[in-house]
């Protein structure tokens, strides 16, 4: 008899074991940061987002970056 019940494993994509949700593209951060808003207070991390928008692609690939 054929088992018709989808399972979990079968609706949702693979993900490595270490990783706690979707990977994030490097479009979507770049996107992200040039709608950053100016003159705002830096958030905990204290990187002002003028700085951010300066930093270009640089600034993705920095958040990107493998070994730092």
């Amino acid at each position: 008899m054929r088992n018709n019940i989808m399972r979990k494993a079968d609706v949702e994509p693979a993900m490595d074991m270490d990783d706690i949700g979707p990977c994030i593209l490097e479009e979507e951060v770049a996107t992200a940061i040039k709608e950053l808003k100016n003159n705002k207070a830096e958030g905990i991390d204290e990187i002002p987002t003028e700085l951010l928008k300066c930093m270009g692609n640089t600034a993705v690939k920095v958040f990107f970056a493998k070994n730092l």
